[in-house]
């Protein structure tokens, strides 16, 4: 590591959404249309004969998973351009890599820097209290 780190080291993305950004997207898609399918097997469970009711429900539950899978894939996409450039933006991946806290354009960890989840989040509360 060549520099101590402090709350103000900024780093240049890559333009576009960021992959936290894709993933958290992905995620809120996915999880609204797995709540419209079960609520439309559990309207068909009460009475099959409320189907046209369901239809709704469907088409979103459809359009909900479909629109989580497309942007799950994008994420994925999105890690390997991130890894390419030397950083990430999910804390989880690869401490290989630089993690840059994808609001702020601000350095969390260095590359190959060991952090706990705590340290990460300390990081984190004084880098967006620095960009205030």
């Amino acid at each position: 590591m060549s520099a101590e780190w402090h709350p103000d080291i900024r780093r240049d993305l890559l333009p576009g959404r960021s992959e936290a950004a894709l993933s958290r997207h992905s995620l809120v898609c996915t999880v609204i249309g797995i709540a419209a399918a079960v609520s439309v097997v559990t309207l068909l469970a009460v009475d099959r004969g409320l189907w046209a009711w369901g239809l709704l429900p469907c088409g979103i539950a459809v359009v909900g998973v479909s629109a989580g899978g497309l942007l799950d894939s994008s994420a994925t996409s999105r890690q390997v351009t991130e890894a390419q450039a030397g950083y990430t933006t999910v804390a989880s991946e690869s401490g290989d890599l630089e993690y840059i806290d994808p609001r702020t354009s601000r350095l969390v960890r260095h590359a190959g820097e060991a952090l706990t989840t705590y340290e990460v989040h300390e990081r984190l509360r004084r880098i967006r209290a620095a960009a205030r």
